[in-house]
């Protein structure tokens, strides 16, 4: 895996709320919040495999180590898990940063690409060519919900 999986903290940057012990914010997920810091470290590590399965292995890739932004985008992804995992009735009824997150990601996603594409030459497995077995393929954990507006799609 290349992309590192981000810390709690840079998790916890995306929906401090979910943070909050008995009234006080703690900017970090910890022992004591929900979910706790180790639940997130899964996720995390989840995420962080998920950027790379969206990037390809760009190791080779001698400027890839000045990205940085694969486990930024991983922290994004982690925190839209965190709110898919356990806070779901509120992502089902609105009441969820969940439909924001997923428009950053989206972007952000979109821009690393972009990225590596300029600083790398071409995405490994994009073959610019439709049909050709290569390019960004959407992902078969993508679906559209009955919760999701027509024309959007959703991640589960």
């Amino acid at each position: 895996m290349a992309t590192t999986a981000p810390t709690t903290a840079e998790v916890a940057a995306w929906v401090p709320t979910r943070t909050t012990v008995l009234g006080n914010r703690q900017n970090d997920f910890t022992a004591d919040t929900e979910p706790t810091g180790d639940q997130v470290d899964i996720l995390a590590a989840a995420a962080a495999s998920h950027v790379d399965s969206q990037i390809g292995d760009i190791t080779e890739c001698s400027e890839y180590q000045n990205l940085g932004e694969p486990t930024a985008v991983a922290a994004l992804y982690t925190a839209m898990l965190v709110e898919l995992t356990y806070f779901p009735e509120q992502v089902g009824t609105n009441r969820s940063p969940y439909a924001q997150l997923k428009e950053l990601w989206d972007e952000r996603l979109e821009q690393l690409r972009e990225a590596i594409e300029e600083i790398c030459g071409d995405v490994p497995g994009d073959t610019g060519e439709e049909g050709e077995g290569g390019g960004f393929q959407t992902p078969a954990w993508y679906f559209d919900s009955p919760l999701t507006p027509l024309g959007k799609r959703s991640v589960w």
